[in-house]
């Protein structure tokens, strides 16, 4: 199956810093097949013949026995992935906004209440299963919006972010992905 790791504050202000090479080859070394990645934020893509809980159980334990501090991360699968994509709002893909956010999910996310963001003037948010999408208008509605509130906010600890540049990559990229696994899938048929 096809998942996207998505690593929570890593290469930010020379803390957490996890190289993507290193990583990418951390992640082939546990068994993980075609793993490729998308900039130094860790974002990344592989196949696993493990289901997802398993393959969750094997980063961290991984990361416990590489990283001397703690990886918070997503695991997506890619089908998962890219049915939320496929149906985001009209409105995500307008091109008439100054900032969109996407807010993924932790795995505390769902241990947790979940969070309730208002809709105020200026702003546009939509929750998904794996995310919320946020939306803002302009500079100056940005500087006082929900968004920039909850970054003190316990919320704020359970998500990690990605700008809509990577959230149009991972999707250009799990495409490309899910072709790649597909004529796989067909030439070991044979």
């Amino acid at each position: 199956m096809g998942y996207i790791l998505l690593l929570r504050a890593i290469n930010v202000g020379g803390r957490n810093r996890v190289d993507m090479a290193e990583l990418k080859q951390q992640l082939a070394d546990l068994g993980f097949t075609q793993v490729i990645s998308y900039i130094n934020s860790g974002n990344l893509i592989f196949n696993s013949t493990l289901d997802r809980h398993q393959t969750r159980h094997t980063i961290q334990n991984m990361f416990q026995d590489f990283y001397d501090f703690e990886l918070p991360f997503a695991l997506i699968s890619v089908t998962d992935f890219r049915q939320e994509y496929e149906n985001l709002p009209d409105w995500w893909f307008l091109d008439n906004f100054y900032r969109q956010n996407i807010l993924f999910f932790l795995p505390a996310y769902f241990d947790t209440k979940p969070f309730e963001l208002m809709e105020p003037a200026g702003e546009r948010i939509h929750f998904g299963n794996l995310a919320v999408y946020w939306a803002v208008l302009d500079e100056m509605t940005y500087k006082r919006s929900s968004y920039v509130k909850i970054t003190g906010d316990a919320f704020y600890k359970q998500v990690t972010i990605r700008n809509l540049n990577t959230l149009k990559k991972l999707y250009e990229l799990s495409e490309n992905y899910e072709v790649k696994n597909s004529i796989l899938k067909y030439l070991y048929v044979f």
